[in-house]
């Protein structure tokens, strides 16, 4: 199952945001990979990154636990993530209809939770997930959920602060 937006002409404004990104400042991206550092931690999960969502492509800027560094786009739980603010919290994929069948819940990698944050840039345009999986199913507690919504947050934050300096 491949979502798009329903809008080409904002899916192509996305896409040039997603290259934005590509070329901000060294310091932002180590801010993700301490993002996804700690969600790793908090979840307990084997495997956190932070996935951009190209038209085609996801890529992994930051990834721990994981060797996956690139993958189509229509093979990720990320493309499902990216369409709604609310955070995207699969506990049992296995067992959930609408994700029994996702090629990386049936096959290698066999995950069964998934936990996926929208990340938008200083314009609100989608670019990918902050996220985290694990290869059994579980639930999350408040404090988890409380950290990964609020690294999201800075996460945004931050965005918005560098789309600043960017202009100035």
């Amino acid at each position: 199952m491949n979502i798009r937006f329903q809008e080409p002409a904002e899916e192509r404004l996305r896409i040039a945001a997603v290259e934005r990104f590509k070329t901000m400042d060294a310091s932002v991206h180590k801010s993700f990979v301490s993002a996804a550092n700690i969600l790793q931690k908090m979840t307990r999960t084997p495997i956190a990154g932070f996935s951009l969502l190209g038209q085609e492509t996801q890529w992994f800027t930051s990834a721990m636990g994981g060797d996956l560094i690139e993958s189509r786009r229509d093979e990720t739980f990320c493309q499902f993530a990216i369409q709604s603010d609310i955070p995207l919290i699969i506990p049992n994929a296995r067992m959930d209809p609408d994700y029994a069948d996702h090629p990386l819940v049936a096959g290698n990698p066999y995950i069964q939770f998934y936990m996926g944050l929208c990340v938008r840039d200083a314009d609100q345009y989608p670019l990918g997930a902050l996220c985290a999986a694990d290869m059994f199913p579980r639930s999350l507690d408040d404090n988890a959920y409380f950290v990964a919504v609020n690294l999201r947050d800075m996460l945004q934050n931050l965005l918005v602060v560098a789309a600043r300096r960017r202009v100035s």
